[in-house]
């Protein structure tokens, strides 16, 4: 209980923030930020991989991937039982973003979840709002992977 109230106030402290170190550090920079502190805080291990030709994008669309993945997280600490949680994102040559975020919880049935939690809801809703698609993959006993799927435009600028 005690962790469980510890890590709900370290997620409220980084949603607070969001915004100022996504706007500083850069979407890469606020994940890889969010990552130190879930690791120094000791009740799961996460890690962060980043692949293909990475993008600055807008700062209003950064901010968004980065709560959507937030939110992910949050789900993982207050519902799955996991201890791992993985980043993977990839900047495709053909103007795609993919993200996954998978964790080896407990998992639940899809097909038994008839009214999706706010969180996923809220999830899938942010990644319409970036023309972007949002797919939940669970099963009990197996984890969750959330995967989106978010087009880069033109002038998104290369690192």
């Amino acid at each position: 209980d005690i962790i469980g109230v510890s890590l709900e106030g370290l997620s409220n402290i980084t949603r607070s923030m969001s915004s100022e170190i996504v706007h500083a550090n850069g979407l890469i920079g606020a994940l890889e930020h969010e990552i130190n502190m879930l690791n120094r805080a000791g009740a799961i291990k996460a890690g962060l991989e980043v692949s293909g030709q990475t993008l600055f994008l807008a700062t209003s669309k950064e901010l968004l991937i980065f709560r959507v993945i937030q939110e992910a997280i949050t789900n993982i600490l207050k519902h799955a039982q996991a201890s791992v949680v993985n980043i993977s994102m990839h900047y495709g040559a053909g103007g795609m973003l993919d993200i996954v975020v998978a964790d080896d919880g407990k998992g639940f049935s899809i097909a038994g979840n008839q009214r999706a939690g706010i969180g996923l809801h809220n999830m899938e809703k942010r990644c319409r709002m970036l023309n972007g698609s949002f797919n939940c993959i669970s099963e009990p006993g197996l984890g969750t992977k959330i995967i989106l799927k978010i087009p880069t435009e033109e002038h998104d600028t290369k690192l």
